[in-house]
């Protein structure tokens, strides 16, 4: 269970791109194709997945409403085990993990530890990427 850090953010709403109920607490990305919609970001290093905030709730179909927290302190769901204190980025399942190389989005800074894969954490979104990246 995550250790409750709460600070004020920004939650907006989108459409989701797809059927995102089993993506709570990973990074979403805004889509190209359509000016609202969002889906789940799972390549941490394409500038086509630039990640925009990490999913609230769990729209079950496309088009439903996304809430997305673009700012502040967020729960996330942990890709791996996670040390609190460490620049963090996403896995191919949009969850957070230890960002290792140059090149990879960091969306923030872990403020709590999870212990292993799928556990949920407290984190400071951050979103930005490392100089020379692209």
């Amino acid at each position: 269970m995550v250790q409750q850090i709460t600070a004020p953010g920004e939650v907006v709403t989108f459409e989701a791109n797809a059927d995102l109920s089993g993506f709570v607490y990973t990074i979403m990305y805004k889509t190209a194709t359509d000016d609202n919609r969002v889906d789940l970001a799972t390549q941490p290093s394409s500038r086509d997945q630039v990640p925009l905030g990490v999913l609230q709730n769990k729209p079950a179909a496309a088009g439903r409403e996304a809430n997305v927290k673009v700012s502040g302190v967020c729960n996330v769901e942990a890709g791996a085990a996670v040390t609190a204190g460490r620049a963090l980025t996403f896995d191919s399942s949009g969850r957070v993990i230890h960002q290792s190389s140059a090149g990879q989005y960091c969306v923030g800074i872990a403020l709590t530890s999870a212990g292993a894969a799928a556990e949920q954490l407290a984190m400071l979104w951050r979103a930005s990427v490392l100089a020379n990246s692209f």
